[in-house]
């Protein structure tokens, strides 16, 4: 077994946030510093089907209620009109991401609309755009008169793209811009292939365009002054395993590894891709699918993957709710050394976050972004009390004889978050 040493001021401990944490109310008006009345942890599920039973497939919101999101991104059916979509968000108390332009001479009627928390001008404009330098400069410019329209009447309403990972390349220039020129600097980043893309074939998160590198140049970008959010894959493509993107569904350890990976670098809202529906198959569903009328059929691993991931997000979503004060408060400056013990893929595989615990002492959120188990000790610069993980259902960990240590061991794509008390 290797040891790699990681210097504390190194990739894997993470410094940014240190004066206030940009995020948002839940009316989509920034903030800068926790409030308990107004302070919104954003956690969405993206391309929302209409809130019915449709052709025997039940996709009513209260069932994201009960899986613990509180904002939708309703699929901009040609129907299913603004107004309407607004108004299932009120019944549900679900705030709402507008993914359709809405006509600035019809913005009166939203003044007064509380559950609207902002509008998707362009989802994927490089994708949508093409990469061509003119075409990209006149997108950015019919975006931004929109968005000074908007906010004539609506000021604190954000207005932004999410982009695709496509800050590579002949992307990074326009993937930069569209950043800089949108309220919340949004973008997805589906990384489950039938390998992971990485260079090395082993770990979606430090790579050129991999979690890690597209949330650190988001922040970046920005000088780590807006809100950022990030949507990450909880879907399968039908494509062979040599098409050019062959998505594949993730497993709930990594599914809960890419939202804590985002979390780690600054993530202040997390949305999922997708609610397996007549828009989106195959993505996640509150109870197995196997047919949607219109749609191919799911194989029967298919349907249960889809479920189990449901349930998944259930659960990391309950935990991000029950951390919000934590992720939306400054990070803690501290020399806590990090040791890897292992044979890692990447240099710095396992990522760092330490945040004041709401109650006493801290919270380290970790994360291996590695396909391989690994171990890490985490050395800090003074005698503990007692280091308790959160939500894994065991005690405290037996404190090494020299007080200041914790030792954690790791599976491909783990996360520990631990509450850390010291004397």
């Amino acid at each position: 077994m290797g040891l790699v040493a990681l210097e504390a001021a190194g990739p894997s401990v993470q410094r940014f946030y240190t004066e206030g944490v940009p995020h948002t109310d839940r009316h989509g008006k920034a903030l800068n510093t926790w409030d308990p009345d107004r302070s919104f942890l954003m956690i969405g599920s993206w391309g929302v089907p209409e809130s019915r039973i449709y052709k025997g497939v039940d996709y009513r919101w209260h069932q994201l209620v009960e899986a613990h999101y509180n904002t939708v991104w309703p699929w901009p059916m040609g129907g299913y009109t603004t107004q309407a979509q607004l108004e299932d968000a009120a019944e549900h108390d679900l705030q709402v991401i507008l993914m359709r332009r809405i006509d600035v001479r019809n913005l009166e009627s939203l003044q007064k609309a509380p559950q609207l928390m902002g509008i998707v001008w362009q989802d994927e404009p490089l994708v949508n755009f093409g990469t061509d330098a003119a075409r990209q400069g006149l997108e950015q410019r019919n975006f931004a008169t929109y968005q000074k329209q908007i906010h004539t009447v609506l000021p604190d309403l954000p207005v932004l793209v999410n982009t695709s990972p496509w800050m590579v390349g002949n992307g990074r220039s326009p993937w930069i811009q569209w950043h800089r020129l949108s309220d919340i600097s949004c973008h997805d980043n589906y990384v489950i292939w039938p390998h992971t893309r990485s260079l090395n074939l082993g770990s979606y998160g430090s790579e050129k365009n991999g979690i890690a590198d597209s949330m650190q140049l988001a922040l970046e970008v920005n000088q780590r002054t807006k809100p950022t959010w990030l949507i990450v894959g909880a879907f399968e493509s039908m494509d062979s395993p040599q098409a050019a993107f062959p998505f594949r569904y993730p497993t709930p350890m990594q599914l809960r590894g890419m939202v804590y990976s985002g979390v780690i670098h600054g993530a202040t809202g997390i949305v999922y891709y997708a609610w397996d529906s007549n828009v989106t198959r195959f993505g996640m569903a509150p109870r197995r699918q196997p047919d949607i009328p219109g749609r191919p059929s799911a194989t029967p691993m298919q349907a249960i993957m889809g479920e189990t991931l449901w349930h998944t997000a259930a659960s990391i979503n309950q935990e991000l709710l029950s951390l919000k004060q934590e992720i939306l408060t400054p990070t803690v400056i501290m020399d806590y050394a990090v040791q890897i013990e292992g044979e890692p893929i990447t240099p710095y595989p396992v990522r760092t976050l330490l945040k004041h615990h709401h109650e006493e002492g801290f919270v380290l959120f970790t994360v291996n972004m590695d396909s391989v188990p690994l171990k890490a000790r985490y050395r800090f610069p003074m005698m503990l009390r007692a280091a308790r993980p959160l939500f894994e259902n065991r005690p405290g960990l037996q404190l090494p004889a020299s007080g200041d240590t914790v030792e954690l061991s790791y599976e491909p794509y783990e996360v520990h978050l631990m509450h850390i008390i010291p004397h």
